[in-house]
């Protein structure tokens, strides 16, 4: 790639911020500049121009509540009008009076306390003190600028668009309000005056030239709001910029990461992430250091916590760039990328004596164990447990360094604690916004290290010869993991490149697996097997026996056939199955086999056919396949799964619960809990944890088994109608609220309350299968009547024997006549058999049946004749509840007020609630409040809210129709010969429903 000297020689990008919609002042938002209120305050002439600049001044201050209880305190009038008057200011006294008045009870939020309420104070003294002699203004060349900025590292790598140069100048009074031990500054007074002159700037407004001897700062795409000052030599060797933060907004101030980004910093945060990043780097955090902190004469307007001080916040990292900016460079960048950072991490490890030759992977390999081990200390590896809130490709530097702590809680008390910072996080918004961070929630951050970690790694997999493998990958993060618990430090140059992934010991089942499979010639390239060829040849054939299909093959070849989405594989697949001797050794009705807790399966054995099992097995994993298909639209998961039951498989749990002790690739629901197995294919491990029964991934489909002697139970306590369609009409309320406060709300933004209410919807509809997962549960619950009938038949058969054998003369008889004592009893249990093999029929035919019927009901029956929000429902739900929420007069009516307003409530959200219990037109329901919502925001000059509210019914929409054509693939009757249809509806709903989605 050749150099671009113009990127610092256009003195056209010194001052080049976004265009028409700029500010006049360098931040967004409403700010007060002291500097220019202090000057306005000195110009007044005459006593009557004093007193009205101090007046409105001391009102826009007392704007603050916390401002204005503090004010009569500190006398804040008084101190404005002796600066009007010139007095001199005194420090001590001013001091003295804000420790008195913070001394006393302070009315205070959780937003804002006591530190940051003595910042306020403080930012004053600002305010009050003369301003400093700024330095005389004087043009500054873009030579001088270029110069200044020397030959950047990071700009050589970035085309044009990714940077610019912009002027920074001097802020004339700026208080510095903490600097790092480490500066090369002079003690006392002369080195805070040293570090302001370095560090207490902010860029040049647009259109006005600067004042004072600028500076210049590299603005980057991938670093945001904040700019790159000149380079700085660290004492390992390594060269960076410091960033500044709370210059002024840079051309790249809103970005993917965050889209209401401005220039501005608060001072409170630049403190709380100096505090949080310190306790981060004593316990082995890599993270980019704090340099300073310099408080501005500047407030910014915040409706929760008043007037926000304003400062310029400076880190200095090891490595500038970050892991979003590979997603920019081509090849031959990143081999020189590669080259520096090799440079880096060498002079790192030469300051500890060690002396390294390092190959392009051992960059790949540092950065993997780095985050593994942030990883650890962030799971408790640290004596705490510590969330970090925003962790993404843009803040974490190419050398594994946090770049920003986040402006969340940090150390919380136990998981639940870590969860609940995760619901209210900014996670939230990026799993709506980036697909890649779905399904995360469960594995609070440590999964989203191993994605960053897998990311780099791919990045840099074409200059690399193919990046590390995933195996030494996994391996390297999982043990490096480990070490991080144990409180390995993952900033230690002693400690970089030491991992060594443990070997893992295989199972015997495992290294049977690993080998060559020998069933590969008979294989599709879906990966499924031919079942016709395979038991044709006899393949799998031991002897003169059954073929042998032992659990670990079932349990992978369910996931390939279940995976491909295609019924006609599902059927050829069980079909198959009944060939081997599979259910002999785990089927339901097998010797040993419990179904419940009652061991009579073994009696009801002979009663049961083939055909009987298969109809059932067939359809119970197509509906299964009939649940995923709008989560797959919806986006609720990445990466197809299936939830089962094991009697839905015919399947014994006490002999599954024994066969999987020897696969260590299928694991506990339990043991998932608190990890990210279950999260990342989108599943709720704590729900699922409560039924029992395992989980196991095959390509990118997770299989879970769950234990069906506790479904039933699980069923009953969710069939609750009434709750259902309560929460689908309090979600209602919720979004309606939401739309009607977009409408006079212009930074409101109602992408949440969306995803809320799809949500909702989707649950309701997930409500209307369960009568169908009810059915399963109890065809296991009258089997079990059957199977305990049986065994009685046969406890009474083989006493009529014994006692009959103990009379030889009867026993004669009976031989002759009978031809042994055996036949005679068999003889008079032939009738029962007969009957509970006409029973065991029957509860199979009438249980098909019933599903059948239930799931031509679900979608076709139950259809509401009007419209959704008709009859009692308000004409206008929005200004209903508009009324509703606003606050109600006192006085003796009040009582009955507040009852009226709950009685109308509760009818708006009932309506909101009565949802049709026709799945199909439960999507119409949901596209009718959503037109609603658009209709609403149009006439509220909204139009973009209005759009996305337009697309998601749109996506509603096209989710219907996809919905629809599980009628002909679940619900339908076979006849006749197998037709193309069959073949392929269930693959064909699979790709209308991915299309719905998009």
């Amino acid at each position: 790639m050749t150099k671009r000297p113009a990127l610092f020689l256009s003195f056209a990008l010194l001052c080049a911020l976004p265009c028409a919609a700029q500010p006049t002042h360098p931040f967004g938002g409403e700010v007060l500049d002291l500097e220019t209120e202090a000057n306005a305050l000195r110009a007044a002439s005459d006593p009557a121009a004093r007193r009205v600049a101090v007046e409105r001044l001391f009102e826009t201050l007392v704007r603050d509540p916390f401002l204005a209880e503090l004010a009569p305190r500190i006398d804040l009038r008084g101190w404005l009008e002796r600066a009007a008057a010139g007095r001199p200011f005194d420090v001590a006294a001013y001091r003295a009076a804000v420790r008195s008045a913070l001394a006393g009870p302070v009315r205070t939020t959780a937003d804002v306390g006591r530190a940051e309420l003595e910042q306020k104070l403080r930012v004053l003294e600002l305010l009050f003190r003369p301003a400093s002699s700024a330095p005389a203004a004087r043009g500054t060349s873009e030579a001088e600028l270029a110069r200044a900025l020397g030959r950047h590292p990071t700009a050589e790598l970035l085309a044009p668009g990714d940077t610019r140069v912009l002027a920074l100048e001097p802020v004339a009074n700026a208080w510095l309000v903490r600097a790092n031990e480490g500066l090369d500054l002079p003690p006392g007074a002369a080195g805070e005056r040293a570090a302001l002159e370095r560090y207490a700037r902010t860029l040049v407004p647009a259109g006005r030239p600067g004042r004072g001897e600028l500076r210049p700062g590299l603005a980057h795409r991938e670093v945001g709001r904040a700019v790159l000052g000149p380079v700085t030599r660290h004492p390992a060797g390594a060269e960076t910029a410091d960033v500044l933060k709370g210059v002024g907004p840079t051309p790249y101030a809103n970005n993917r990461f965050n889209s209401k980004a401005t220039g501005s910093f608060p001072l409170p945060e630049a403190v709380r992430d100096w505090r949080e990043t310190e306790l981060l780097r004593r316990a082995g955090v890599a993270v980019y250091e704090p340099v300073a902190i310099v408080a501005l004469p500047r407030y910014e307007w915040s409706e929760s916590e008043g007037w926000r001080p304003l400062a310029v916040y400076v880190r200095r990292p090891r490595e500038n760039l970050r892991v979003s900016d590979l997603e920019h460079l081509d090849a031959s960048q990143k081999r020189r990328l590669l080259a520096t950072l090799k440079e880096k991490i060498a002079a790192e490890l030469r300051s500890v004596g060690r002396e390294p030759a390092l190959s392009d992977r051992d960059v790949l390999r540092l950065f993997v164990e780095r985050l593994g081990r942030t990883a650890g200390l962030f799971q408790g590896g640290m004596g705490r447990l510590y969330f970090h809130g925003m962790l993404h490709d843009q803040n974490v530097s190419l050398l594994g360094e946090i770049v920003d702590v986040g402006n969340n809680e940090g150390v919380a008390r136990d998981r639940a604690e870590m969860r609940r910072n995760w619901e209210k996080s900014n996670y939230a918004w990026w799993v709506r916004r980036l697909p890649e961070y779905r399904g995360m929630r469960g594995n609070v951050e440590t999964l989203l290290f191993h994605r960053l970690a897998k990311v780099y790694n791919g990045h840099f997999a074409e200059v690399t010869g193919g990046g590390l493998s995933e195996a030494e990958l996994e391996g390297i993060f999982r043990e490096a993991y480990r070490e991080g618990r144990r409180g390995v430090s993952a900033s230690d140059p002693r400690r970089s490149l030491t991992v060594r992934p443990r070997p893992r010991t295989r199972t015997r089942e495992e290294r049977g697996a690993s080998s060559q499979d020998p069933f590969a010639r008979y294989r599709r390239p879906d990966g499924t097997l031919r079942w016709k060829e395979l038991t044709r040849d006899g393949a799998a054939r031991e002897g003169a026996g059954l073929a042998h299909f032992a659990l670990a093959l079932f349990l992978k070849e369910l996931a390939a056939v279940a995976a491909t989405g295609d019924r006609a594989r599902i059927e050829e697949f069980f079909d198959g199955l009944l060939s081997t001797d599979f259910y002999r050794h785990y089927g339901l009705f097998v010797a040993g086999a419990r179904l419940g807790e009652i061991g009579y399966a073994r009696s009801l054995q002979r009663f049961v056919k083939p055909r009987f099992i298969n109809e059932v097995l067939k359809t119970n994993l197509v509906l299964a396949a009939g649940l995923a298909l709008p989560q797959i639209a919806s986006g609720s998961f990445s990466g197809r799964r299936f939830v089962l039951s094991l009697a839905s498989l015919g399947l014994s749990s006490a002999a599954v619960k024994a066969g999987v002790r020897g696969l260590s690739w299928v694991a506990s629901l339990r043991s998932q809990r608190g990890r990210g197995l279950l999260a990342r294919f989108g599943l709720r491990a704590r729900p699922l944890a409560r039924l029992g029964g395992w989980v196991y991934t095959a390509g990118e489909l997770a299989v879970v088994l769950l234990l069906a002697e506790t479904i039933e139970r699980e069923v009953d306590e969710r069939l609750a109608e009434a709750r259902a369609r309560d929460a689908l009409g309090e979600a209602g309320l919720r979004f309606l609220s939401a739309v009607d406060a977009a409408t006079r709300d212009e930074d409101a933004d109602i992408d949440a309350a969306l995803v809320d209410y799809a949500e909702a919807w989707r649950s309701y509809r997930d409500h209307l299968y369960e009568p169908l997962l009810a059915e399963e549960a109890r065809l296991a619950a009258r089997l079990e009547r059957v199977a305990r009938r049986a065994k009685l038949g046969d406890d009474e058969r083989a006493a009529l024997v014994e006692r009959v054998s103990a009379h030889s003369a009867l026993a004669d008889d009976l031989r002759r006549r009978h031809g042994s004592v055996e036949a005679a009893a068999a003889e008079r249990a032939a009738r029962a058999d007969a009957a509970l093999a006409d029973d065991v029929r029957e509860l199979f035919e009438r249980s098909n049946a019933t599903r059948r019927r239930m799931l031509d009901g679900l979608y076709r029956g139950g259809r509401r004749a009007g419209p959704f929000l008709g009859g009692d429902a308000p004409a206008d739900p929005i200004a209903e509840l508009r009324q509703l929420e606003a606050d109600l007069p006192g006085g003796p009516t009040a009582f009955l007020a507040r009852w009226r307003q709950r009685r109308a409530r509760a009818r708006l959200r009932a309506a909101l609630g009565a949802a049709s219990p026709n799945r199909l037109q439960s999507y119409e329901d949901e596209a009718e409040v959503l037109g609603l919502a658009a209709a609403a925001l149009r006439a509220a000059g909204r139009d973009a809210l209005a759009h996305r509210v337009e697309e998601a019914r749109a996506r509603a929409a096209r989710l219907r129709e996809a919905d629809a054509r599980l009628v002909g693939v679940a619900g339908a009757r076979r006849s006749g010969p197998r037709r193309r249809g069959a073949r392929g509806g269930l693959r064909e709903a699979v790709r209308g429903v991915e299309t719905a989605g998009r």
